[in-house]
């Protein structure tokens, strides 16, 4: 099956057990063998400086649908972007 940008893009994330984790983002591909690497997702809704973009790994992807993309529930994903700071007592 393929799956035309225009439909992946901004397309819901959530694990089996059906947690949300926001939305595609962006993806990379791996130019020797044309086929994407990681998508990375962003939560939804996004918060400036406090929410942080996640890259969910080829392998971990289950399923996509029109509707979503079914992830692993045991993937741990690995943040990029600013980690919120800890509040000062």
């Amino acid at each position: 099956m393929n799956i035309l940008q225009s439909k992946l893009l901004h397309l819901p994330v959530q694990t089996q057990s059906g947690q949300v984790i926001g939305r595609v983002v962006d993806w990379s591909i791996d130019v020797q063998t044309q086929t994407v690497t990681e998508y990375l997702v962003r939560p939804f809704p996004y918060i400036p400086l406090v929410s942080v973009d996640r890259t969910i790994a080829r392998a971990s992807v289950i399923d996509i649908t029109a509707d979503a993309m079914i992830v692993d529930d045991g993937a741990v994903p690995v943040t990029k972007g600013i980690a919120p700071t800890p509040a000062v007592d």
